[in-house]
């Protein structure tokens, strides 16, 4: 029930922190400027880690954002708009070290105007959990309907 800072930095707002599931780590993104954003990871101390110590997951030229961990704490998944579209990527961690192997991976692409990651219009309706076998997320559709009436004669 301890309420501590865990992470602060005097000029970024950090934002989305999550802490990784065996609780030594936490990932988070910070907006840079408009339109890009990248996701850290940083180890979690009884003090704030200093920038320093923060590793970058993600380069920061694009939005990459909303960071979530899977189960075994091998895989950063994130959302991001790195193909023009709002979509789920995944980054291979070293899971001692939490360091980035190789590139990100494509999760999962939706690039439709009816169904798509981008018809969220605010934070709180997005929602995303993992277990070891499903990716659970919330999505909204949109949908239209045109009817045609004829006057009777």
């Amino acid at each position: 029930g301890e309420r501590r800072t865990v992470l602060e930095h005097p000029t970024y707002e950090l934002l989305r922190g999550i802490v990784s599931p065996d609780e030594r780590w936490i990932a988070f993104h910070v907006a840079l400027a408009q339109n890009r954003s990248s996701v850290f990871v940083a180890p979690l101390r009884q003090v704030p880690a200093p920038e320093s110590d923060w590793i970058r997951v993600t380069e920061g030229s694009r939005m990459d954002y909303w960071p979530f961990w899977s189960p075994d704490g091998r895989l950063l998944y994130f959302l991001s708009h790195r193909d023009g579209f709002r979509c789920i990527w995944g980054q291979p961690l070293n899971l001692e070290t939490k360091h980035p192997v190789g590139s990100p991976i494509s999760v999962f692409h939706i690039h439709s105007a009816r169904r798509s990651l981008l018809n969220w219009r605010s934070s709180g309706e997005m929602g995303m959990s993992l277990t070891p076998d499903a990716l659970v997320f919330s999505m909204l559709e949109i949908t239209g309907n045109i009817w045609m009436a004829e006057r009777e004669r």
